[in-house]
This record gives C-alpha cells, structure tokens and sequence, in this order.
C-alpha cells in the first residue's frame, strides 16, 4: 500500500493534501534568479527561505561567465551557496522560461539532506568539457566578485598614470 502524507490510511490519494502541497516548489537559485540577479524580477515577492549550500555533491562551472552551473560529482564535489525560495507553480514557471537550454531541472540534496528543485548542467553539456569549473569559488556571487577584481586590477596596469 503507498504511504507518505499524501496517501490517506486507506492508501488512497488525498486530493485535498496533494492539491495543498502541489502549489509550492522549494526552489535551490544560485545565478541570476538570486537577489539583485537579471532574473530574480520572475520571483519578486516569492517567500525567501534563506541562504543555504547544496550537499558536497555538485561542481560548480561557469558557462561563457554569463550564468552557473551545478553538476553532480564524485571527486572533487563541494557545497555551493545559493538561496532557497518556496515557489508558487506560476513564478516557477516564468522563472524556467528565462533558463538557458544548457540547464534543465533537476532534483538536489541540500547540506541540511533536504531536497530541492534546481537547474543543473545537462549530461551532454557537461561531456562537451568546455565549461570553467568554478567550484572553488563556492558559489556564483564570490566568483562574479573575484572576476570584477580580475578586471579591475587589469584596467589599472594599462593605465600606471591613474591615480
């Protein structure tokens, strides 16, 4: 008999309890749906549940350093930060309508063991081995930081005479 909270005793589906929980979706953002991201506006006032890593799982790739990527791995896998929102069907689906066709949704472990919908780097992507592993960065905003650092640091040395 199947059990779970959306089964009655009985083993019969409850309507009631599915149709509830069918509404929201955890969403695991870690690019530019996040706060202040080019995309966040599809999920403006959607309820943040705060920052949090995925399990050491996942490497973490730039594609063309214009949005992330999570992969799932065996060696050299570790927490990525990102922010969790409880995502009604409606924003959720204006938010996959902005994703890139190198992503597709998938199913993460969260470091708490939880589990959470996220766009992941598709196989065939990934096999292509073009993508930048940013893993060691930890997340999409520190990278996007070190990269503004980068060129910073780049326009002052082709310009010794600015103050």
């Amino acid at each position: 008999m199947p059990n779970g909270p959306w089964y009655s005793t009985s083993g019969h589906l409850n309507a009631a309890y599915s149709w509830r929980e069918a509404q929201m979706a955890l969403m695991f953002l870690n690019g530019d749906g996040m706060r202040g991201g080019r995309a966040h506006y599809t999920i403006e006032g959607v309820p943040l549940i705060g920052e949090c890593r995925t399990a050491p799982l996942y490497r973490f790739y730039s594609v063309r350093d214009e949005f992330p990527a999570l992969y799932p791995a065996t060696e050299g896998a570790q927490p990525i930060l990102g922010e969790l929102y409880d995502v009604p069907m409606g924003p959720l689906s204006a938010l996959l309508a902005t994703e890139p066709p190198e992503l597709e949704l998938s199913i993460i472990e969260l470091a708490d063991g939880e589990l959470s919908f996220a766009m992941v780097l598709r196989d065939a992507e990934h096999a292509l081995g073009i993508h930048k592993d940013i893993t060691s960065y930890g997340g999409w905003r520190a990278y996007r930081a070190a990269q503004l650092s980068k060129e910073s640091e780049l326009s002052e040395d082709r310009d010794p005479g600015r103050p």
